[in-house]
């Protein structure tokens, strides 16, 4: 089973907690599982709607960035770390 890794601007979303086992054989299911277990995390990562993500999300699995954080078809498998991080913008 993956896990999740909490970025401390996300553990306050999640009780603190910095890893959280998720279930899913993509990217996409995972971050389902997720939100399902820490639905406080739905509106932040994910755009209206819910069918994708949120132009100023980063994925990275096993410390990589996705070739398409975009694609949430991406395979995951059982000991795989996906890190979900918030980009920041302004200027």
């Amino acid at each position: 089973m993956p896990s999740c890794e909490i970025i401390g601007s996300l553990r306050h979303y999640t009780g603190g907690t910095h890893e959280i086992r998720v279930e899913g054989n993509t990217i996409g299911e995972a971050i389902e599982d997720l939100v399902t277990k820490c639905p406080s995390l739905r509106t932040l990562l994910l755009a209206e709607g819910g069918d994708h993500l949120r132009a100023s999300i980063a994925l990275y699995v096993n410390g990589e960035e996705t070739a398409d954080s975009r694609t949430c078809g991406v395979r995951l498998h059982d000991n795989d770390c996906l890190t979900i991080a918030l980009l920041i913008s302004g200027g």
